[in-house]
C-alpha cells in the first residue's frame, strides 16, 4: 500500500478512486471542526458540573484529599501518609431504570501499589444485585505524560510547567487561511522510557503525516516521510499504531509494518485510536449509526475484527465528541458519554462497566492510567490527581 503513496509515477486515478477522496477530506474536515474547534475556544462543556474540592488536612502530615464525586458529602480528612491522594469515584450514569452504583475507592501512592476496591454488580431491568466487595492491585502511574497544550505545541509534561516542546505545532486559535488546508497536531505518544515520540499531524495531505524524534530532541519535517496521523503506543513501549487514510497499521518503533486490517474491513471515519493492552487496540468511528467503540486483536502479523458497539446513537447530538480517556486490568475508559465521568467498557467484549466508571467534572480530555486521573477542564487548566500543572492545554495522555 505504501509503496503505492510514494511511487513517483502513479496510475491516474479513476472516478471512484477521487470520490473516495473527496469523501475522506469532507469527513477529515469535520472532525476537525469537532475536536480540534474545541481547543479553538468553542469550548461546550457539559452542564452537569460535580465538585471538584481540594482540601488541606491541617494534620501533621499534610495530607490532601481530593473528591472528584458527584456527591456534596463531607470529605474524608483521616490522617495518612504525605504522598497519598485518596480519590472517591463511581457511576454517574442517571438513565431511567439504571440503578446508582457504590462508590470505588482508589488510593494513589507515588512509590508502592495502588490498591482499588471494586464492587461487582449486576444490574437486570430495574433490579441490582450486588456481590461482595473484592480488591485489585494496580500498579502506580509513573510513565510519562504528554499533552498538546493551548499553543498546538506537543509537549512531555513536568508537574511544575517547565514541559520539554516536542514540534512547533500551529497554533489553534489562529484564524484559518483564506484558502487551502491547515494541518493540526491531534495526538502524541511517547514511550515508558521516553526514548521514541510520535507526533501525528491531520490532515493535509489527506493521509495525515507522522513525525519522529527522540526527546528532548525538537521534531521537524525533515524527521519523516511516514504516512498516518493518531499515534498511540502499546503498554509494553514495543508496539506503534496510527490511522493512515482508509485503514490502521501497527508496526516497530522503528515505523516498520507489522499488521493492517483486512483489506476488504471499511474502517470508516475512524478519528481516535488506544491501546488495552498489548493484543487489544481499539477505535473510535463515526458512522451513519453514530459512534462505534471497535476493538482488534493483533497477534504478530496480523490485525483480527472484534466487537463493535454503538455508544452514542445517530440521533444524539452530544455536547462533545467521545474520545479515549485511559486504561486499567481489562478496561478501557471513554470520555463523552457520561455527564460528569469516564465511562468504563470491557476492554474485549465491550461491555458497559458502571461501576467502574470515574467521576471527572467538566473534562475536555482525559486520561486515567494505574489509578491516576489527569484532565483538562474547560478553562484549559491540566490536573495531574491533586496538582494544577502551569500553563494551559487541549489534550492529554
Amino acid at each position: 500500500m505504501f509503496d503505492d503513496l510514494n511511487d513517483p509515477d502513479p496510475p491516474l486515478a479513476d472516478m471512484a478512486a477521487l470520490n473516495r477522496v473527496a469523501k475522506r477530506a469532507e469527513q477529515i474536515r469535520r472532525r476537525r471542526a469537532l475536536f480540534i474547534g474545541v481547543g479553538a475556544g468553542a469550548l461546550v462543556v457539559v452542564a452537569t458540573v460535580a465538585t471538584i474540592a481540594i482540601v488541606n488536612s491541617g494534620d501533621a502530615d499534610g495530607q490532601l484529599v481530593v473528591d472528584v464525586s458527584p456527591s456534596s458529602a463531607p470529605l474524608d480528612t483521616t490522617p495518612g501518609v504525605s504522598s497519598t491522594t485518596t480519590t472517591t469515584v463511581g457511576s454517574t450514569t442517571t438513565a431511567p431504570g439504571v440503578v446508582p452504583q457504590p462508590a470505588t475507592t482508589i488510593a494513589v501512592e507515588t512509590t508502592v501499589a495502588v490498591e482499588t476496591t471494586v464492587v461487582e454488580t449486576t444490574v437486570v431491568g430495574d433490579t441490582t444485585t450486588t456481590a461482595a466487595a473484592t480488591t485489585t492491585t494496580v500498579a502506580a502511574a509513573t510513565g510519562p505524560i504528554v499533552a498538546i497544550d493551548a499553543n498546538g505545541d506537543p509537549v512531555i509534561v513536568s508537574l511544575d510547567g517547565a514541559n520539554s516542546v516536542l514540534f512547533d505545532g500551529p497554533d489553534p486559535d489562529d484564524p484559518p487561511p483564506g484558502e487551502g488546508e491547515t494541518s493540526g497536531v491531534d495526538a502524541v505518544a511517547i514511550t515508558p522510557d521516553r526514548s521514541r515520540a510520535y507526533i501525528g499531524l491531520c490532515c493535509e495531505p489527506v493521509a495525515g503525516t507522522l513525525l519522529q524524534t527522540t526527546p528532548p530532541a525538537t521534531a521537524t519535517f525533515d524527521d519523516t516521510g511516514v504516512f498516518g496521523h493518531f499515534p498511540s503506543i502499546a503498554p509494553g513501549g514495543g508496539l506503534l499504531a496510527r490511522i493512515v487514510y482508509d485503514t490502521l497499521v501497527v508496526s516497530d518503533l522503528a515505523v516498520n509494518e507489522l499488521a493492517t486490517v483486512p483489506e476488504d474491513f471499511d474502517i470508516g471515519f475512524t478519528y481516535d485510536l488506544a491501546w488495552a493492552d498489548d493484543q487489544h487496540l481499539l477505535a473510535l468511528r463515526l458512522g451513519p449509526g453514530g459512534t462505534d467503540l471497535r476493538v482488534f486483536t493483533f497477534s504478530g502479523s496480523t490485525l483480527t475484527v472484534g466487537a463493535s458497539a454503538t455508544i452514542i446513537a445517530a440521533n444524539v447530538n452530544p455536547a462533545q465528541g467521545a474520545t479515549f480517556a485511559g486504561r486499567s486490568a481489562g478496561v478501557i475508559y471513554v470520555l463523552g458519554i457520561n455527564p460528569g465521568a469516564l465511562t468504563a467498557y470491557d476492554s474485549t467484549t465491550l461491555t458497559p462497566l458502571p461501576d467502574r466508571n470515574v467521576a471527572v467534572s467538566g473534562a475536555i480530555s482525559a486520561w486515567i492510567e494505574g489509578g491516576v486521573v489527569r484532565w483538562v477542564d474547560s478553562a484549559r487548566q491540566l490536573h495531574v490527581g491533586d496538582v494544577v500543572v502551569p500553563g494551559q492545554y487541549l489534550w492529554v495522555r
